[in-house]
């Protein structure tokens, strides 16, 4: 799955359907937020992390990045490399 940066989402490795469904979560909050510009449902997600990767929350920082094309938030799942 996709994980929050600094540098915009990256492929991170998500354990259980526990975190899977809070990145889900975040990721719509994200979306609603820079659909409309209300930062309230990113709240929700101050302090929480996935894979080690704290959730960017800061309504200037998603900003930046939505700008830069850093976001791709309708690319959540990325396509495994080969099992090892």
């Amino acid at each position: 799955m996709q994980a929050p940066t600094k540098h915009g989402f990256e492929p991170t490795r998500v354990r259980g359907s526990k975190q899977a469904k809070l990145l889900a979560r975040y990721t719509s909050a994200v979306g609603y937020f820079l659909r409309t510009g209300k930062a309230d449902r990113l709240l929700l997600f101050e302090g929480l992390e996935i894979g080690h990767r704290p959730l960017i929350t800061d309504p200037e920082t998603l900003v930046e990045l939505a700008q830069a094309g850093s976001l791709t938030l309708d690319e959540l799942y990325v396509h495994p490399g080969p099992s090892r």
